[in-house]
């Protein structure tokens, strides 16, 4: 398990989900795009000293001190300090990339909270693909080291896979592979299952019976082609009954 200081300092899974969630959310609309792209870290939320906990020479016998009054006071001084633009869309990414089982072990986080923290994190990410209508419907290119607009649309190539993502050359295409192919769904796998998969994250939300009734939401649009039938039927069992 994570030492003490550690798990005390990082968030709660709970509160990454929500967090995902609402950047699902307003990540969608794209005048704010270049907020999220550009943002600013608090300085005195940083746990690099927690951090060093999971150094490999860190001795757990020694007890843990959390920063000195002097770095605290340079953490205020800081806060008022123009830092460099911080862009979280790479930060975002990375929840959309499995868990390695070194990492799942210190960490411990249930299958369903890391494949929910996954589907968020891809929607977020997907939502930056987004063609910008205020700007004439053009893309920026998907890789965030680029951050590169159309001139006019349809200028960038998008993915083979996805169809969704753009890219404004092969060298950014070749180095957003290795992130974006955990969130790159092919584009006839996306037509068929973004609804269900839409509703299985979904439920996990609710309760027990709002996802039983949700599944019997489903079976009735499964059955819509015999709807006709289906209301006759139900029409004769409600009689039967009364």
């Amino acid at each position: 398990s994570a030492p003490a200081p550690l798990a005390a300092a990082l968030p709660r899974d709970e509160d990454v989900i929500m967090s995902l969630q609402l950047l699902a959310y307003v990540s969608k609309y794209c005048n704010l795009r270049s907020y999220f792209q550009a943002s600013h870290l608090v300085p005195r939320l940083n746990i690099d000293a927690e951090l060093r906990t999971l150094d490999a020479d860190y001795d757990p016998s020694v007890p843990f001190t959390g920063p000195s009054q002097e770095e605290l006071e340079e953490a205020w001084d800081n806060e008022f300090v123009e830092q460099p633009a911080y862009n979280i869309f790479p930060l975002i990414e990375k929840f959309t990339v499995r868990c390695s089982s070194s990492r799942q072990s210190l960490l411990p986080t249930s299958a369903q909270q890391s494949e929910t923290m996954q589907y968020w994190a891809g929607v977020v990410m997907r939502n930056l693909c987004r063609k910008d209508e205020s700007r004439g419907g053009i893309r920026q290119c998907a890789y965030w080291k680029c951050g590169k607009w159309e001139e006019y649309t349809r200028q960038f190539a998008k993915c083979r896979r996805c169809r969704r993502t753009k890219y404004c050359s092969k060298e950014c295409q070749k180095g957003a592979w290795g992130s974006h192919r955990f969130w790159c769904v092919a584009a006839e796998e996306g037509k068929e299952g973004e609804n269900s998969r839409h509703h299985h994250h979904h439920s996990h939300s609710h309760s027990h019976q709002r996802s039983h009734h949700h599944a019997q939401g489903e079976g009735a649009t499964a059955t819509a082609g015999a709807s006709t039938t289906t209301r006759g039927e139900s029409s004769r069992s409600r009689a039967h009954h009364s």
